[in-house]
């Protein structure tokens, strides 16, 4: 029964997506077969989840797409003080801006960012740096989350309230969706899934896109077909001529 109550959490979930979502995951194809045929580039930052990892290298997945990722941390474990607050380093809004400037972030790029909550330092810090470089900024967040939260970045703004374009994964609020007889804590976060259906979609209306304009969308190949190697490798290879 438990089994059967995620599935039909997961199907409400998907069915918001497609009857409420659509018009932005078009509006957001639209802007990313504009900027990959004008030279730019499409760059992917998550939290953690979802958004960096599902669409980057897969069978069946588009080469356009490429990780924002960093690593940066600090060893030195002086004792707590009165009144000095611990940061994460690798949250500070200085350091996004020099990430941002390595990866070339340009006015001709798309930034795709998720973010449940959409009020954390990093990716609030990305979507501003990227609309500072005059990039557009796809927002993947639960609007009736984060509008109950307030922003941790010193804009004070949320991903929302920064991004171009927002997609709504319809994840609750605390995201835990399910609850089970006899527990008081709720289970089973939907975000991911609601994430997951819209950015699939977004990657269907970006090759059709480019199709219809004559253009072949770079598409990876299974690596357990034959030939794959060589199919793959085409695909990277346009990428890396085109952009798309």
């Amino acid at each position: 029964m438990a089994g059967e109550m995620v599935c039909d959490l997961f199907r409400q979930v998907i069915d918001a997506v497609e009857q409420t979502e659509m018009q932005n995951i078009k509006k957001a194809a639209e802007i990313i077969v504009d900027r990959v045929t004008r030279a730019g580039a499409v760059h992917l930052f998550d939290t953690g989840h979802l958004v960096d990892r599902e669409l980057v290298h897969r069978a069946g997945g588009l080469a356009l797409y490429r990780p924002l990722r960093w690593e940066f941390s600090v060893s030195n474990p002086v004792r707590c003080r009165e009144g000095v607050e611990p940061q994460d380093a690798g949250d500070m809004p200085e350091l996004i801006e020099c990430v941002l400037d390595a990866s070339r972030v340009s006015s001709d790029d798309v930034m795709i960012v998720g973010s449940v909550s959409g009020k954390s330092v990093a990716p609030v810090g990305v979507a501003v740096g990227a609309k500072k470089r005059d990039a557009q900024v796809v927002g993947i967040t639960s609007l009736s989350y984060s509008s109950r939260l307030e922003s941790e970045h010193p804009c004070g703004r949320r991903l929302f309230e920064v991004a171009d374009v927002v997609i709504d994964n319809h994840a609750p609020y605390g995201d835990a969706s399910l609850t089970l007889p006899g527990m008081r804590q709720k289970m089973i976060p939907s975000s991911g899934i609601g994430a997951v259906c819209a950015l699939w979609a977004l990657t269907a209306e970006v090759a059709s896109r480019l199709a219809d304009r004559g253009l072949t969308p770079s598409v990876y190949q299974s690596i357990n077909r034959p030939g794959t190697e060589q199919v793959n490798r085409r695909a990277e290879e346009r990428y890396e001529k085109h952009g798309w």
